[in-house]
This record gives C-alpha cells, structure tokens and sequence, in this order.
C-alpha cells in the first residue's frame, strides 16, 4: 500500500509531499528494535519542554514508564501558542511523530483528510474486551464520531480525558457590600428578601446581573471618588467567555444547534432568536459603559487583573483549575479574600447554563506508520495510564518518595509545601507525569490536600449541574458542514462583536442584516438543511 500524496497545509506550504509507505499489507514499518529489545519512539503535544528535561534526568516517574514499557522517548513539542501550525508543518513534510495530539474530529476538514490520507492508525483495529481494555472502554463511551462516514466505524483517535464544564462566574464581594449601601437605581426591582440590595452570593438573573453591573460602574464601589470601574470584563475574540448569556435566553445556546418547536427543524444558534437576545444583552452593557470597552482584545491574563487590581467586578474564567489561582493573585493585591463564584444566571423564563462539553479536550493519535512493535508498546503505554496504576503513578508518584499511604489507607502527600505555603503536588517536582496528558488533562484535580478543597467540590458540582449540551449528531460532518462550517463561524464570532460594539439604535436592523448575509452569501441555510437531514436519517 502507499500512502496518498499529502497536501501541505500548513504555513503557506502549497508544495505536495509524497511519503512511501510498506507495502506488506498492514500498516507499519519493519520493526527496529535494539539487542535488549528496546524501541525508540517520538510523542508531540503542546508544552512538553519539561518532559523532555525529565526524561533526559531520568526522573523517578519518567524511568518507571521508559523501563515498563522498555522504551526511549524522544519528545517533539512547540509552545501552546502555535503548536498546531508546527504539528500540520510535521506532518505535510513527513516527519510525522509516532504519536501525537491533535485535534481530531473537532478538525473535521483535517481529520478527514488525515483519514484518507493513511496518516492515522486506525486504533480500533487493534484493541478488544481482553486486549488495551482501558482504551476499548474509552473508544466505546465516544461513540458519536462513529457518525462520520469517512471513519467506516472505526477510531483513528482517543478522546484525552477533561472536565465536561470547567467555567464559572467571579465576583468581588467587597465591591457588592459597597454597592448595597448606595441608592437604588430609578426602576431596580428588589432582588433580595434580607434587606440587602443585591445578593451577596452573586446575581441570581440576568435583570439583577444588568444592575449590579450599573452599580460597579457608576457608583463608585472601589471608593476613590471617580467613575473609572466597569461592571464586566471578558477576553477572547470568539466570546467564549460570554456563553452563560445565550442560555439564559429561550431558543439560547453557543456555537451550536437548537431545536425550534414551532418548525420542527434543528437551527444554528448563531442566528437563533434567543442568541439575538444574548447579544443584545451585552450590547446593551457596552453601549452604557458597564462593559469593558477592551474586551474584545484582552488576554486571560490581562481579564484576571482588572478583575484583581479593581477595574472590573465580574468575569468569567475556568473555575476549579482557576479558582485558587485567582483567589491567590487576589490575596496579594488586595490582601483579602473577598471574591466568590456563582451560577449562570437565570432569564425571565428560568433558563440558565454554560457551554458544556463531552468530557474531552483533543485526542491522541499514533502515526499510521509505526512498526508493529512500536504500535503495541505505544497501545500498552496509552492503556496502563488509563488504568488504576497508571493514574495513581501520574497523579502520586512514586510510593515512597512522592506519596505513602497511613493505617487507614490515607494518601499520605510526602513533598512538603512552596515557599508560597502551598502543597506541593508530584506534578511540581517530577515532569515526567506530563505523559499523562496523552490521556488526562489533571488541571482540575482536587487532591485531598488541595487547598480549598471543599470549595473547589462545590465549584465543580456547580459547574456540571450547568453544562448544556444541546444537539444531537455533534460530530455529523456532512459535505456543506464540512466545507461552509469554519467560513460562517469565523463571520458569526466577528460579527458578534460588531454588533456588541454597535450603535444599540441600530442594532435590531444590523442583526436582521446579519442573519440573512448568513443563510445566503454565507450559505447558512444550505448547513441548516443538510444537517436537519441527517438527523432524520440517524434519527434523534
């Protein structure tokens, strides 16, 4: 078999690379193993600079893999920033890492092209019930990518581990206990039934998320005597960080797909007429001033500090991978703690949510290339992290060193805490673990010496409960979706912002104008119908 002729995609290359391929009648190459039976092999993900340096120093968590699975790791990696032009770069001039991450079906127009190109393994092929069980049962809860026609029912990659919502809201409450001592607004209702003006655990509606973002604005609630704060602050283009107002809206979502009762047919929320209603929110917000006006062009780190420094009252940003980070900036601007989270607020009708997720984020996938022996120590390498020991090496350590276990069957954390006075996790003292994230993102881990620990239960019980999924046949990739998808959600997420930033006299016409350059020029329509047809053909 050869392989396909791989266009290059990436970096302007517009060259075609041909790329041989065994012809023995399986995927792979002839094994390449040493006298003690070792192999080499390379991985890529983003950010892997430190696993890199363990392996060279031969860690205790690094040599534990490297001597199991008797293997040596050469690492491949760019920064978070463009790793994925590097890995395009990689791949369109054959220098395809054994294993990688990538994005997968949430590439579609990529993976497809991946998938008939040779490029991934059809993984699978090669795992049962008995054999990489850990990586069976994975590939069997992931189903739904099965639904593209191209994969003919197979996995060319797993799903690496996340949390399914990991976002909530931040408020200041010593800005919220200032602002309770001020007059009402001319027509405020009453939110609270304790006499307080505003609730101190956050906004319950969005009416009440509107007026304390007035309040943050125009009543002084750091008390240096100017009006010079700004109720909320985001970051992103893509306004992800705007999502929890979509789904305060009937008919709401956020770059999805919701059910219209009245047609019976599934519509693209970008032009859903609770979406309109969202946007119309936070339009209404910039045009009065009670927004930041530099939302559109902040970074995450430039929205957490106006969040801490005092410029902002509200944000929203990953909630337990991101709560003791925050309330720990805090602290040392502040030196206080008074800051809480709180729930997507409710709409008239009682709706409310985020954007949820399917409990992933990217996906592993072997080079199609690889020897058998390579495949196999790769699947039992990918298998053993997915299972109990894996997991307990990757998140404890080395028993002995990292962690020990008391009387009572107690994890016992043996590495002491940072100057910071917070406890060290082996993550921070052994980057071999990095190996981990081929299968689990760990960032929301709460260990039982994490610090908040309780709070950060409650964050993430709150966050799940609130995680909206919409449609159905998420990964449904027909040949308009496919080649319209990526060009109408790159005009929805642009116009969105000009439409927030717009004149608010205006902005019903504008939205109306929006919507029809969408179904037509940006044949949004032709998506629409294309998908309402599948879901008739699959079914509900």
């Amino acid at each position: 078999m050869k392989r396909k002729l791989i266009k290059a995609a990436a970096l302007g290359l517009s060259f075609l690379v041909a790329s041989a391929f065994c012809a023995c009648g399986e995927h792979g190459k002839d094994d390449s193993v040493d006298e003690d039976g070792k192999v080499s092999v390379s991985v890529f993900r983003y950010d892997l600079t430190s696993l890199s340096t363990a392996l060279r120093n031969k860690t205790s968590v690094s040599t534990t893999i490297t001597g199991k699975f008797n293997m040596d790791i050469t690492v491949k990696t760019a920064p978070s920033s463009n790793w994925e032009e590097t890995l395009n770069t990689l791949i369109s001039t054959n220098r395809i890492p054994d294993m990688f991450v990538c994005y997968g079906p949430d590439r579609p127009v990529q993976y497809k092209k991946w998938v008939e190109q040779d490029i991934l393994l059809p993984v699978s092929d090669y795992v049962s019930e008995t054999k990489y069980p850990h990586i069976y049962a994975r590939l069997q809860n992931y189903t739904q990518f099965l639904n593209l026609d191209y994969t003919n029912g197979k996995h060319y990659a797993i799903p690496i581990l996340s949390s399914d919502c990991d976002h909530c809201l931040y408020i200041r409450t010593d800005w919220l206990k200032a602002v309770n001592a001020k007059e009402k607004f001319p027509g405020e209702p009453n939110f609270t039934e304790d006499g307080n003006r505003f609730h101190l655990t956050g906004p319950e509606t969005m009416t009440e998320f509107y007026y304390v973002c007035k309040a943050f604005s125009q009543q002084d609630p750091d008390g240096n005597g100017k009006e010079d704060t700004y109720g909320f602050s985001t970051n992103d283009a893509s306004l992800w960080f705007l999502n929890f107002a979509f789904y305060a809206y009937d008919e709401g979502g956020f770059h999805d797909r919701v059910y219209d009762e009245t047609t019976g047919r599934w519509v693209d929320t970008w032009v859903a007429d609770g979406s309109k209603e969202a946007v119309k929110f936070f339009n209404r917000l910039y045009s009065e001033k009670l927004m930041d006006p530099e939302f559109v062009n902040n970074t995450g780190d430039e929205k957490i500090s106006k969040f801490v420094t005092g410029k902002c009252g509200i944000m929203m940003h990953n909630a337990v991978s991101g709560y003791n980070k925050v309330l720990n900036k805090f602290k040392e601007v502040n030196g206080t703690s008074e800051i809480t989270y709180f729930a997507p607020p409710k709409g008239d009708t009682g709706k409310s949510g985020q954007r949820g997720g399917f409990g992933y984020y990217c996906f592993t996938a072997i080079n199609a290339d690889v020897s058998a022996t390579e495949r196999e120590r790769l699947l039992a390498l990918l298998d053993y992290l997915m299972s109990e020991e894996g997991q307990t090496l990757m998140l404890y350590g080395v028993k002995g060193e990292h962690y020990d276990v008391d009387g009572s069957g107690n994890v016992v954390n043996l590495l002491g805490k940072t100057e910071d006075g917070i406890q060290k996790n082996v993550s921070d003292v052994d980057s071999g673990t990095l190996l981990y994230s081929f299968v689990s993102l760990n960032e929301n881990v709460i260990y039982p010496w994490t610090d908040n620990s309780e709070t950060l239960l409650k964050i993430k019980e709150m966050t799940l409960a609130n995680g909206k999924i919409t449609a159905p046949l998420q990964y449904y990739n027909g040949e308009n979706i496919l080649s319209l998808g990526q060009a109408l959600d790159e005009y929805s997420e642009s116009e969105y912002v000009n439409l927030i930033m717009g004149d608010r006299n205006q902005f019903d016409s504008k939205w109306d104008n929006f919507v029809r350059t969408y179904l037509t020029t940006y044949q949004g329509q032709k998506v629409m119908d294309e998908y309402n047809a599948a879901v008739e053909k699959y079914g509900k």
